[in-house]
């Protein structure tokens, strides 16, 4: 992204400047820069499948005494 405003680091650092942590890491996520959104999104993902999915039990073993 070299435009207007040089590089991401660049644009993300005047956001920063601008409107604080908060909106660069608004910022960083909009821009697909930041990993935590979509890890949350994947974690949410996986959890309503568990619920919506019945899991199976394996059998126990016999075991001889």
């Amino acid at each position: 992204m070299q435009g207007m405003f040089g590089s991401r680091r660049d644009f993300l650092m005047r956001v920063g400047q601008a409107g604080g942590s908060g909106a660069a890491f608004a910022a960083m996520q909009a821009m697909g820069l930041h990993a935590a959104l979509a890890a949350h999104r994947a974690i949410q993902m996986i959890a309503e499948r568990m619920q919506s999915e019945k899991l199976i039990q394996p059998k126990k073993k016999l075991t001889a005494a």
